[in-house]
């Protein structure tokens, strides 16, 4: 099976940072990708450090997300990489070559976490 991706995705390849721990971007990347799992939720986090009485949260928005790319972006496709599909900004994790049947490389797997700046 040979993957047609068509959802619009932006690749933001990041090159070290600045003095002041921002991240560097190179030049972006369109391309499309195909989307298995984007989930965005809201969680209640502590918003102080202690277990006082008056127990204070906040919701933190997370993403958990996984997109499959073609082997054309293959040079593209690195751990830290900031990732933006369907208005969601998403930070590569983790990413998986995918062989079809005959042992090819069919697709290639990746997993986003949300992206934090």
């Amino acid at each position: 099976m040979i993957l047609r991706p068509h959802i619009s995705c932006t690749l933001y390849p990041t090159d070290g940072s600045d003095i002041y721990g921002k991240d560097l971007f190179l030049t972006p990347v369109v391309t499309t990708c195909a989307i298995v799992k984007l989930t965005e939720t809201t969680e209640r986090t502590s918003v102080r450090t202690d277990s006082s009485a008056t127990r204070g949260y906040a919701g933190e928005i997370t993403a958990d997300a996984r997109l499959l790319f073609s082997p054309a972006d293959a040079k593209h496709l690195k751990a830290d990489t900031k990732v933006e599909v369907m208005g969601v900004t998403l930070k590569i994790a983790t990413i998986s070559q995918r062989l079809s049947i005959q042992g090819l490389l069919d697709h290639f797997q990746v997993d986003l976490n949300k992206w934090v700046d």
